[in-house]
């Protein structure tokens, strides 16, 4: 058997030592995946929620309705970690399912209620954590400057637009081909076309 310079150790030696490196390291691995259903199972007490993403809760009415338009309404209020307050309307999704969708912008601990006339509806209560994440939320006008946007987090929006110089010249419609109002297309002059 040859010996290896950098280690001191023979090759086959060397190949054993990594062949059960490799077996241990894949083992933690299955292990740690075995165990991926079991949190996802504690999540749904405890759950996680991405900051800027969305927490969706569904629920189940009780008793027949006929137009849930007209004959149902419910509300789910969320309480931020400040004891801030913000009431979401739920929405109808078919059958007896209604859904609350809301995204929350503070890390930190979130609690729900429901309240409806409806009992099925009414009373639900439920909490999440919201933990950091890289997401920078919606666009929204600019507090204190409505005529400039910002992302929920603060930071500047940059709209940017483009304007159609051609439309503006006067040979604007000398240079366009029959028919190309959505592609606003110009014929090069220096071509001969």
């Amino acid at each position: 058997m040859r010996a290896d310079p950098r280690s001191g150790l023979r090759v086959s030696e060397a190949v054993s030592t990594a062949a059960s490196l490799g077996r241990r390291s894949a083992l933690l691995v299955l292990a740690a995946l075995s165990l991926f259903p079991l949190a996802r199972s504690a999540g749904a007490q405890g759950e996680y929620v991405q900051r800027f993403d969305v927490h969706e809760t569904a629920f189940t009415h009780s008793g027949s309705v006929e137009n849930p338009y007209r004959e149902l309404s419910a509300t789910a209020t969320f309480t931020g970690p400040g004891g801030e307050t913000r009431s979401v309307p739920l929405f109808w999704d078919g059958g007896a399912t209604w859904r609350a969708r809301f995204s929350p912008d503070i890390a930190g601990g979130w609690s729900w209620v429901t309240s409806s006339a409806n009992p099925g509806l009414d009373g639900k209560s439920g909490s999440f954590e919201c933990v950091t994440s890289p997401r920078r939320g919606g666009i929204r006008a600019r507090t204190g400057a409505p005529y400039h946007f910002e992302r929920e987090e603060g930071t500047p929006f940059w709209w940017f637009g483009d304007t159609q110089w051609i439309l503006y010249s006067d040979d604007s419609r000398e240079s366009l081909e029959p028919g190309d109002g959505a592609r606003l297309r110009r014929r090069p002059r220096r071509a001969g076309l």
